[in-house]
Formats: C-alpha cells, sequence, structure tokens
C-alpha cells in the first residue's frame, strides 16, 4: 500500500485558469485591447471626425468653429456653472461626511443611503421634481402658503438654478469620497487631541481636515466632470432659461441640422472632453 496518496485529476478548465491568468503577458495584452477597445477607439473616431472630417487638417474650420460667439459664452457657462457646483457639492458633501462620520448621530446607515438615493435617480427626473416643488402649484409649498404667485419666473431657471441643482446633485459623490477617507482616520490622533484639550472645532480643522484633504479633492475631482458632462439638469433648465452650455448646444445643434452637423459637433464634444 502507498504511503503518498494519489492526488484528485483537476478538471481541465481547472488547470487552464492558472495558466491563463499567470501568463503576465497575456492578461496585459488582454487588458490593453479591453481599454483600447472601450476608450482608445471611440476617443480615435472623434478625433478624426473633429479634426479630419474631409481627410485633411483645417485650421480656419477649427478657428471659426471654436471662435463663434456662441461656442464661447457655452464654454464660458460650462466652465462657471461646474466650478459653482463643485463648490458648492465639496461644502455640503464634506459637511455631511463630516457629521455622520464624527457625530453621535443615530441611524447613521439610514442616513448615509438617504444621502446618496440622489445618485440612483436619473437627473431628469430629479430637475423635473424640484420644477414641480417650486412651483406655483406646488404640492408642498402650496398648503405652507410658501408657492410662488401665478406668473412669476421659476427660480430654478436660471443660471443660479442650474448651480444649485448640479451642487446637490453631486454632493454625495464628495460625501463618499470624503467618508471613505474618515474611516481611514486613525482615532488615536483625534483622542491625543482630546486628552491634550483641544475641542472639536480646533481638531476638526487642525487635524481631521488635513488628513482628509485628498478624499475632498478626488471627491471635488469627480463633481466637476458629473457637472459638465450632467445633460439632464442642464438641459431641463438651461434650455428654457436660455442659458447655453456646451453639452446642451451640441444637443440643439443636431436637433437642428441633423446628420450634416455631426463632424462640427465632434469638435465641439473634443472640446467638452478637453474640460474634463
Amino acid at each position: 500500500m502507498s504511503l503518498v496518496q494519489d492526488q484528485p485529476a483537476r478538471p481541465p478548465r481547472a488547470r487552464l485558469m492558472p495558466r491563463l491568468f499567470g501568463n503576465e503577458r497575456a492578461l496585459t495584452f488582454v487588458l490593453i485591447l479591453f481599454v483600447g477597445l472601450l476608450a482608445i477607439a471611440p476617443l480615435a473616431r472623434l478625433l478624426h471626425a473633429a479634426l479630419f472630417p474631409q481627410g485633411s487638417f483645417d485650421a480656419a474650420r477649427i478657428a471659426d468653429i471654436l471662435g463663434g460667439r456662441r461656442v464661447l459664452e457655452a464654454t464660458l457657462n460650462t466652465l462657471w456653472i461646474a466650478c459653482a457646483a463643485t463648490l458648492l457639492a465639496t461644502a455640503v458633501g464634506t459637511l455631511a461626511a463630516l457629521l455622520i462620520a464624527l457625530t453621535d448621530m443615530r441611524r447613521r446607515t439610514l442616513w448615509v443611503f438617504g444621502f446618496v438615493l440622489p445618485l440612483m435617480i436619473p437627473p431628469q427626473v430629479t430637475a423635473l421634481a424640484w420644477v414641480q416643488a417650486f412651483s406655483p402649484a406646488s404640492p408642498i409649498l402650496g398648503p405652507l402658503g410658501l408657492a410662488l404667485p401665478p406668473g412669476t419666473r421659476h427660480p430654478l431657471y436660471s443660471m443660479g438654478g442650474i448651480i444649485f441643482l448640479l451642487g446637490l446633485y453631486n454632493a454625495p459623490l464628495v460625501f463618499l469620497s470624503v467618508r471613505a477617507s474618515l474611516q481611514r482616520l486613525p482615532a488615536s490622533l483625534v483622542e491625543a487631541a482630546h486628552a491634550n484639550g483641544a475641542g472639536a472645532g480646533q481638531v476638526t480643522r487642525d487635524i481631521i481636515l488635513p488628513l482628509i484633504r485628498g478624499g475632498i479633492f478626488a471627491g471635488a475631482a469627480l463633481a466637476f466632470v458629473s457637472s459638465i458632462g450632467n445633460f439632464g439638469i442642464q438641459a431641463m433648465l438651461g434650455i428654457p432659461a436660455r442659458v447655453p452650455t456646451l453639452i446642451t448646444l451640441i444637443y440643439q445643434r443636431l436637433n437642428a441640422y441633423g446628420p450634416s452637423a455631426l463632424n462640427d459637433m465632434a469638435l465641439l464634444a473634443l472640446l467638452l472632453a478637453l474640460l474634463t
């Protein structure tokens, strides 16, 4: 009788998987191919349509399109709205993360879910809900006697309304990033500061905020990119208010001119991509 027990034969698939994933070159090639199909190929097609629509580079055409008054106005509006909305989202998201993570708030899981819930709702639906909430026929403000008088200009149909709604919509992105940084924060530092007589405000300012600065910046970057690319809120509020942004300008011109404007709109889409 043999003292060495026979090892059970591994099925062919079990033998193949370690061989496949153990081959670093093959795995790298698969990843490069995957990234190329998802990102590089569409971007290359966009670059070709924007810069070489007729097979040759035409600098005069590019200058004529990008130098148009409407495009310049839309670009400035896009940058201003994105920056202002990012500041609002950063302030709201950071404050919410600090309150939930550092205080003795009850039912924290429920509060976290409620704060992140807007990310699960399409921005068009969010915009419609807020427009209805502040309209003269508001089902919320009406019974309280706080609804706008009939005929009053809706406050959300403005640049300020777009900034306000984008800021609130993107605040959960900052919240999640800052909350993750707070969860990695060494509790001993805070306890040592409290033991030395530091107040809550001083601890937050001198210890917590510097340590979570990376999370704040990461969340702000996500909010900025999301603000620029959020078509739903910009279209629902900006088009009726006649506040052009790059993403709504592309939509309106494609609707007006159809496929003949694809190459020109590809140039605007490239500009939009450069901003992000």
